[in-house]
C-alpha cells in the first residue's frame, strides 16, 4: 500500500468521519514474537501494533 502525503491526509479525514475501517492487530510488547510469527504466517490483516 502506497500513497502520497495528500492521500494520507484524505484518508485521515475519511477515518475521522467513520467512513473507513482500519484493520489492526494489537500485541503487548512482551508478545513481540507472536506478532512476528503471525506476520510471517500471514495471520495479520492490516497492521500489527506493539503496545508498550
Amino acid at each position: 500500500m502506497v500513497g502520497s502525503y495528500n492521500d494520507l491526509c484524505e484518508l485521515m479525514v475519511l477515518a475521522a468521519r467513520g467512513a473507513v475501517n482500519l484493520h489492526t492487530a494489537k500485541y503487548a510488547l512482551d508478545d513481540f514474537q507472536k506478532a512476528i510469527d503471525d506476520l510471517d504466517a500471514g495471520r495479520v490483516r492490516g497492521r500489527a501494533i506493539l503496545v508498550p
